[in-house]
């Protein structure tokens, strides 16, 4: 299944192309298949010219594609791009720009808290003792690639 997300933002085009009855029944013949413009001005019961400009709607919002196909002439083909269109209503939060994110190793902490049970696991074995919070401050945490604590 393809689905389009879209920001409230982006999603006001849509609606607005949405919005049209005859635009709406395209995109659920489509779903069948792709049609040309001539198939869909019949099965709406429009005209051609009706039909292409509601075709060229849809295809310059991109929710269809068109594909100039050879046969008697060329003609074009129409295919819907999405099955699902979901708009998120809450906008993406932005970072702020003055935070700085710095990833560090894992035992580079300068003060906590620890409570048992609790321990730091270097690259082979255990640093220092098993459930003994002191061993978050021995030298050796430095080289920690695990840490766990309950509180």
């Amino acid at each position: 299944m393809r689905t389009l997300n879209l920001t409230l933002h982006e999603a006001i085009e849509i609606c607005k192309t949405l919005a049209h009855e005859h635009r709406m029944e395209i995109l659920k013949i489509l779903t069948g298949g792709p049609e040309n413009v001539n198939e869909l001005s019949e099965k709406l019961n429009i005209p051609f010219s009706s039909a292409a400009v509601n075709v060229k709607k849809l295809e310059e919002s991109g929710l269809i594609a068109t594909q100039m196909i050879p046969g008697r002439g060329s003609q074009k083909i129409n295919t819907k791009l999405y099955d699902r269109i979901i708009i998120n209503l809450e906008e993406p939060k932005t970072r702020n720009e003055d935070v700085v994110i710095i990833e560090m190793p894992i035992g580079e902490y300068v003060n906590c808290e620890v409570e048992p049970s609790c321990g730091l696991l270097g690259d082979q074995e255990i640093i220092h003792i098993l459930d003994d919070p002191r061993s978050f401050y021995e030298p050796e945490r430095k080289n920690a690639q695990l840490i766990w604590f309950r509180s």
